[in-house]
C-alpha cells in the first residue's frame, strides 16, 4: 500500500482516458449530465482490506479502483445512458435496486467494467502484487437523487448503529426519496407536455428537443428536414422513447445523436412502407456531407498563433558599488548557477555542469542558449519551452546584457504564442523568475534603484521623491503609502498590514506579499507624520482625509495630470467592497473573492501588472 501511494499521477491519467471516453460519446448524444471522478484512495482501500468478508477471503481483490458518477437531469436518460456505456464498454456486473410497490430505498445503477485494453496496459504492470483488480465502477443517478445520496450515505448509511433508535425518522428520510422520485418524473411528463404543445402547433424542431432532452446544438433542427415532414410522420416521432432510439443509434454505429438524425432514424424505420419519406433520406445526407466540409476546416493541423507579451521591461544596472566588470560576472553567475542550472539540469543534467560555460542545447519541446563575452561584457540568453497550462502554447524567454554608453544595461523579455483561437488570459503577466534572481543579486535601476522592500520617504528627501516621480523616463509605477507611524504598517491586525501583508519568511525579514507580487517592477514608499502632510498638501488634498491611505503614480505622471494618478482614503481601502481577483502565481487556488485591505493590496497588485504589461505591449 505504501507502493500505492506513489501511484497518484500515474493512475489519474488513466482515469482522465476513462472520463474522456464516456465524455465523449454522452456529449456526442446531447445527454445534459454531470460527471465526477474518483480513484480509490490509499486509506479507504486500508479499510475495506481489514474488513471482515476481505480478511476471510485473502483472494478477494478490490474491483473498484476507478470510479465514474454521472448524474442525469432527466430520470428517462438514465436507462439510456446505461445502454450507451455498457455499449462503449466490456460489462462485468450491474446493481440494480428493484423496490416494490410498498418499498422506498436508494436507487442504484452501479456497473462494473474492464478497462480498455490500452489502458489496462498503463495500470495494470503498476499494480502488480496488489491486492487490486483494476476495473471501473460507474454509477448512473438523478440530480435530485444524487443530493439525497450523499446525505443519506455519510449521515446514516455510515452511521447505521447510531440510527437503530430512530425507525420513524428514517422512515421519513425514506419518504424524501419517494417525493423525489415523484418530482424526477413530473419533470419528464411536464416536458413531454411542453414538446406535445409544440408538436400541435407545427414545431417540429422544438418538439424533438424537449421530447427528447437533447442539450446544445443537438437539439436545432435544419431548416431543410423540418420543411419536408408534416404532421403524422412528427407525431411518429413523438411517440418513440428515448432508449430505444438510443439502441437503433448505437446499432447503425451512429457516433453522433441530434434532431436531424432522430428525424433520419425514424424515417429508415418506415422504409419501404407507405409512410416513408425519400426527401428525408436526400437532405439528411446532404446536410452530412456539408456539416463535414466544415470540420474538415476546422480541423486543419496548421492553425495562425498570435503573440501575447508577459513581460518586456530594459533596465540599467547601478555600478556605483562595484565596477561594471564586477556586476557583469555576478549577472553571469547568478543566470547560469543560480537559474539555468537550478531550473534546467534535470534535463541536460551533463550540459549544466559547472564551471560556467557557452550552453547551446536543444530537446523535444526545449531550446536553450547562454553566449557572452566577458571582455565586451555582452551577454545573450534565451529559452523557448511548451506551455503546459494550454494546448499549442509556447514560451519564449530571452534575457540580454550590454553596454550603452557608460551605462550596463538588462534587457529581459517574457512572451508567448497561442493559437488564434484560444482564450484570451485572465491576467497574461508573467515576471521570470530569473529577472526576480537578478534584483536580489545586483541592483537593478529605473531612475531609482528596484528592491523588494518599502522603503520610508522623509520629509528632506521629498523634493527629490517629487523629482523622481516626474522624471518622464521613469518606466515603473510608484506605490507610495501613507500611515499613522512605520510600527502601524507591521502591527498584526492593522489596515496597513492587511494592505501590505507580512509574510513570515526568516530569509526576508521584510518581505511583504505584496512586495513578493511587485517587487523589481515597482517602487515602493511609505511616508507618515510631517511628509504625509506634506505629500497631502502637494497634491491639494484635504490632510485628515487624505493622511492614511495609498496613491498610485503610473508612468508619465506629472503635477496635474490626474489621469496617471490614483488616490484612495483610508475609509475607501477599509470598505472596499467585496470582489473576485485572479491570483496568477499562486497554487492551488487560481482566483480569491476578498474585500476591504485585502482587496486593495489584489487591487494595487493588478494594477502594477496591467502597467507591465502597457510597457510590453507592442507600439
Amino acid at each position: 500500500m505504501d507502493q500505492y501511494d506513489m501511484l497518484e499521477s500515474r493512475l489519474s491519467n488513466a482515469l482522465g482516458m476513462l472520463a474522456g471516453i464516456v465524455k465523449e460519446k454522452l456529449d456526442n448524444y446531447g445527454i445534459y449530465y454531470r460527471m465526477f471522478t474518483r480513484i480509490k484512495s490509499g486509506a479507504s482501500i486500508r479499510r475495506k482490506l481489514a474488513s471482515e468478508r476481505y480478511v476471510e477471503n485473502p483472494e478477494r481483490k478490490i474491483n473498484d479502483l476507478f470510479g465514474i458518477r454521472i448524474t442525469l437531469y432527466y430520470q428517462d436518460d438514465v436507462e439510456a445512458v446505461q445502454r450507451i456505456v455498457e455499449n462503449m464498454m466490456v460489462n462485468v456486473r450491474w446493481k440494480e435496486t428493484d423496490n416494490d410497490a410498498s418499498t422506498f430505498d436508494a436507487q442504484k445503477n452501479n456497473g462494473t467494467f474492464l478497462l480498455p485494453g490500452f489502458v489496462h496496459k498503463i495500470v495494470e504492470p503498476e499494480l502488480k502484487g496488489m491486492r487490486i483488480e483494476p476495473h471501473l465502477e460507474i454509477q448512473i443517478r438523478t440530480v435530485l437523487f444524487e443530493g439525497w445520496h450523499e446525505a443519506e450515505h455519510d449521515m446514516r448509511y455510515k452511521e447505521m448503529d447510531l440510527w437503530e433508535d430512530f425507525p420513524k425518522e428514517s422512515r421519513k428520510l425514506n419518504s424524501i426519496l419517494a417525493t423525489l422520485e415523484m418530482c424526477d418524473q413530473y419533470m419528464v411528463t411536464l416536458l413531454d407536455d411542453v414538446g406535445h404543445d409544440f408538436y400541435k402547433s407545427n414545431n417540429w424542431g422544438a418538439m424533438i428537443k424537449y421530447k427528447y432532452r437533447l442539450k446544445g446544438l443537438n437539439g436545432q433542427l435544419d431548416e431543410r428536414l423540418e420543411k419536408v415532414m408534416n404532421p403524422d410522420f412528427a407525431k411518429q416521432i413523438f411517440k418513440w422513447n428515448k432508449v430505444d432510439l438510443v439502441q437503433l443509434a448505437m446499432e447503425k454505429g451512429i457516433q453522433q445523436l441530434d434532431t436531424n438524425t432522430i428525424v433520419y432514424l425514424v424515417n429508415e424505420r418506415n422504409l419501404n412502407t407507405p409512410d416513408y419519406i425519400p426527401e428525408i433520406r436526400e437532405e439528411y445526407f446532404a446536410i452530412r456531407r456539408s456539416n463535414s466540409k466544415r470540420d474538415i476546416a476546422r480541423e486543419k493541423n496548421i492553425v495562425s498563433l498570435r503573440e501575447e507579451n508577459a513581460f518586456d521591461v530594459e533596465v540599467s544596472i547601478d555600478c556605483s558599488k562595484r565596477s561594471r566588470e564586477e556586476q557583469f560576472k555576478e549577472i553571469l553567475r547568478v543566470v547560469y548557477e543560480g537559474w539555468m542550472v537550478k531550473e534546467l539540469s534535470h534535463i541536460f543534467p551533463e550540459e549544466f555542469a559547472l564551471p560556467l560555460h557557452p550552453v547551446r542545447k536543444k530537446t523535444q519541446g526545449i531550446n536553450c542558449k547562454l553566449k557572452y563575452d566577458v571582455t565586451a561584457l555582452t551577454m545573450v540568453m534565451s529559452l523557448n519551452h511548451a506551455g503546459l497550462d494550454t494546448p499549442g502554447k509556447t514560451w519564449k524567454l530571452s534575457l540580454e546584457v550590454k553596454k550603452k554608453g557608460e551605462d550596463l544595461v538588462l534587457h529581459c523579455k517574457n512572451y508567448f504564442l497561442i493559437p488564434e483561437n484560444a482564450p484570451t488570459e485572465v491576467l497574461p503577466f508573467s515576471r521570470p523568475k530569473v529577472y526576480q534572481y537578478l534584483g536580489r543579486a545586483v541592483a537593478l535601476c529605473d531612475i531609482w534603484n528596484l528592491t523588494e522592500e518599502i522603503r520610508e520617504i522623509k520629509p528632506e528627501g521629498l523634493d527629490e521623491f517629487w523629482t523622481f516621480v516626474e522624471n518622464e523616463n521613469r518606466q515603473f509605477p510608484v506605490l507610495l503609502l501613507s500611515v499613522p507611524s512605520a510600527e502601524e504598517v507591521t502591527k498584526e491586525g492593522s489596515c496597513y498590514h492587511n494592505l501590505v501583508d507580512y509574510a513570515r519568511n526568516p530569509k526576508f525579514p521584510m518581505l511583504t506579499n505584496l512586495m513578493r507580487k511587485v517587487g523589481f517592477v515597482c517602487h515602493t514608499y511609505f511616508v507618515t507624520g510631517e511628509a504625509a502632510e506634506a505629500v497631502a498638501e502637494r497634491m491639494g488634498e484635504e490632510k485628515e482625509d487624505f493622511r492614511n491611505g495609498v496613491r498610485f503614480f503610473k508612468r508619465g505622471y506629472h503635477s496635474g495630470n490626474s489621469e496617471h494618478y490614483q488616490t484612495f482614503t483610508e475609509k475607501e481601502i477599509l470598505e472596499k467592497p467585496k470582489d473576485i481577483y485572479a491570483l496568477r502565481n499562486k497554487e492551488p487556488y487560481l482566483y480569491q473573492c476578498v474585500e476591504g485591505p485585502d482587496a486593495m493590496r489584489h487591487e494595487m497588485i493588478q494594477t502594477v501588472y496591467e502597467e507591465i504589461l502597457e510597457l510590453a505591449a507592442p507600439e
